[in-house]
């Protein structure tokens, strides 16, 4: 997901650089370890949107533009499918609004699918010019906790699904960190893109919140980038 907003953000900011307290009552008993395998599966099952507000900066050469804009995610709910021969799940993902910069505005549209094994586990994605695959399906953990971490999987890349073109890779760690507001959990998965010859290109996060029911949202997104003599840093994040 994060590679779709990404290619998203990068696409329509160079483009246009180079066109220019609540009530009494007890409070309910703190959760201390939240359900991530229940808050994919909703996700999953019941499709997923949200809309974040978008700030942050472009450089070109000396000169640096402040970014603003919105951006909608939506996640389609999974339906049936197979991958590599074997009964899968697969889901559509989507990115639409606008971005501003220096007065001029352009529309955020990118699309990416992504295949699933029968347990909700990705185990590959395609966007436009990219393909990437896990050699092992990306775990997440059962449950997490405020500070728990670790590594989720590696995805390999290609210009396409035949898998000719190497172009890199991708790796995947989560970070649990206390939620914004009472009994929900941040869930922050970073993915760092490398080379073929494994230098890293880029790093950026999303960040899920999770109720202690098991209910997820899309509340934060952070890319760092740079491309074409562009420099693009982007925070986009629900207010």
């Amino acid at each position: 997901m994060f590679k779709l907003i990404k290619a998203t953000f990068v696409c329509n900011a160079m483009a246009l650089l180079v066109g220019c307290g609540g009530g009494g009552g007890d409070a309910p008993p703190a959760v201390t370890s939240f359900p991530v395998q229940d808050a994919l599966t909703y996700a999953y099952t019941n499709g997923l949107q949200n809309t974040l507000h978008v700030t942050g900066s472009a450089t070109d050469g000396i000169v640096t533009y402040p970014v603003t804009g919105t951006l909608t995610f939506t996640l389609g709910a999974a339906t049936s499918t197979t991958f590599n021969g074997t009964a899968a799940l697969q889901t559509t993902e989507t990115v639409s609004g606008f971005l501003t910069i220096e007065g001029l505005s352009a529309p955020l549209n990118s699309f990416a699918t992504s295949y699933l094994n029968l347990s909700y586990e990705p185990l590959a994605y395609s966007t436009t010019g990219s393909y990437c695959e896990a050699a092992s399906p990306i775990v997440h953990p059962e449950t997490a906790s405020v500070g728990q971490s670790g590594d989720l999987g590696v995805f390999t890349c290609y210009t396409d699904s035949t898998k000719t073109v190497l172009t890199g890779s991708e790796t995947e760690t989560y970070l649990a960190t206390a939620g914004s507001t009472y009994n929900t959990l941040d869930m922050t998965i970073t993915t760092k893109i490398y080379d073929p010859l494994n230098n890293l290109l880029e790093t950026g996060s999303v960040t899920y919140t999770i109720t202690g029911g098991g209910i997820p949202s899309l509340t934060r997104f952070v890319m760092s980038t740079t491309g074409q003599g562009i420099t693009i840093n982007i925070i986009a994040q629900q207010l």
